[in-house]
């Protein structure tokens, strides 16, 4: 999945919610991981229910992938 930005087969939701994935796992030393920008992208294709739901997902998938330091 490196490659998402460059590839031609994801649409325009698929890859805002790469973004927020990318955005959520990825470590950041000052805090801000989502956006103003971002969220709104994401809000162009998808309501706050599900931004959540994404968000809440990736938060459970990184509890089981990520090793503890």
């Amino acid at each position: 999945m490196a490659t998402w930005q460059s590839a031609p087969c994801f649409t325009d939701p698929e890859r805002a919610a790469l973004e927020l994935a990318e955005a959520v796992l990825t470590p950041d030393p000052f805090g801000d991981r989502v956006s103003d920008d971002l969220f709104a992208r994401l809000s162009r294709h998808y309501d706050t229910d599900e931004i959540w739901h994404f968000t809440l997902s990736l938060g459970h998938f990184s509890l089981f992938t990520v090793p503890i330091q």
